[in-house]
């Protein structure tokens, strides 16, 4: 019965230690083309790793929240 009480209080603890945690895999930039000229491409791939969803609210670049604006 002990036993039985310990997986049970496990599974509780476990349901209140969920995180989310959001990892880089890749970051890079493609120099602008002849159709899009001054224009660079940011590449982002990200993965959460954590046990939770994970919602991106934001993204800044430079120092700058990025807009829909600052698509050309």
């Amino acid at each position: 019965m002990a036993i039985a009480v310990a997986f049970w209080a496990m599974g509780i603890g476990n349901s209140f230690t969920k995180f989310e945690k959001v990892e880089f895999i890749s970051v890079y930039a493609d120099p602008p083309t002849l159709g899009n000229p001054g224009n660079f491409t940011v590449n982002i791939v990200l993965k959460n790793t954590g046990t939770a969803a994970a919602t991106i609210g934001n993204i800044f670049l430079n120092g700058r929240p990025w807009t829909k604006a600052m698509l050309v």
